[in-house]
């Protein structure tokens, strides 16, 4: 029983916190959205399933009131469509880090002499050589639709292939040290916000604002800028609220342990 009024007084600080950033969203989407997106993801870390759901549905209603946004005025049913996109990455983390995180064992270290720390490293490789080889083909491509010039395609290429290659060995150094729950969690998190970003992508730029935008009588201007929140905005403030959670909840994740256990 004290650990439900536990959570549940979690639940309550963390939707709190969510309605409080909403008073700065005339700031910055890309802050309030990053803010929100990583409550979003400590409360199903801290809270469970059920917690983190709570705040999903509550908070698109919380920030409409505040805000008085015209467009979801317009279109009331861009609200489930919001709070769909809040579930798809809350059960996103769920699913990676508490669900499939109970199944998983702990790995051990790999060590150099393994023969799974070649095949890694194998993979890494290919890996690499792929994301080169993909970037350069992208940037071509696009180099030759946006008709840039020569020179600045190439610094991209470079730059983006020189970042892919890092990453990758970057992963596959903290792969061959160890293999902890926290992969798990990042892979939740990554694989949410993408998930989320395209329902969001699908049902509301796709399917309710062409269906609805032309009779609700705003600015054609509202409509570019409500593609992109809805699309990229999602992606990237849920990205950069991954990384944040990511970096935080080792120390915060472990102090909660604590307290459970001394209850």
């Amino acid at each position: 029983m004290k650990i439900n009024i536990r959570i549940l007084c979690r639940t309550a600080l963390l939707l709190a916190l969510c309605i409080a950033s909403q008073f700065l969203k005339n700031t910055s989407v890309y802050i309030t959205g990053t803010i929100i997106n990583a409550i979003l993801i400590v409360s199903v870390l801290s809270c469970g399933l059920l917690g983190g759901a709570v705040i999903s549905v509550i908070t698109p209603l919380t920030s409409w009131w505040i805000t008085g946004s015209p467009l979801i005025s317009a279109i009331p049913l861009l609200l489930p469509c919001i709070m769909l996109g809040n579930l798809m990455i809350v059960f996103s983390v769920w699913f990676f880090s508490r669900w499939l995180g109970k199944r998983v064992p702990t790995a051990e270290r790999i060590q150099t002499s393994d023969s799974r720390f070649r095949l890694v490293l194998t993979v890494c490789l290919v890996a690499a050589v792929l994301w080169a080889g993909a970037s350069i083909a992208f940037l071509s491509a696009l180099s030759a639709v946006l008709q840039l010039d020569k020179t600045s395609p190439l610094i991209w290429m470079s730059l983006i292939s020189s970042i892919g290659v890092f990453l990758f060995f970057v992963l596959l150094w903290m792969l061959c040290c160890r293999f902890p729950k926290t992969w798990l969690l990042i892979a939740g998190c990554v694989v949410g916000s993408v998930v989320k970003a395209a329902v969001m992508w699908l049902l509301i730029v796709k399917a309710v604002l062409p269906a609805f935008f032309p009779a609700s009588g705003l600015p054609e201007t509202m409509l570019s800028v409500a593609s992109v929140q809805f699309s990229v905005t999602q992606l990237v403030t849920s990205l950069l609220a991954s990384v944040i959670v990511v970096l935080i909840w080792a120390p915060l994740g472990k102090y909660l342990e604590k307290q459970v256990q001394s209850a």
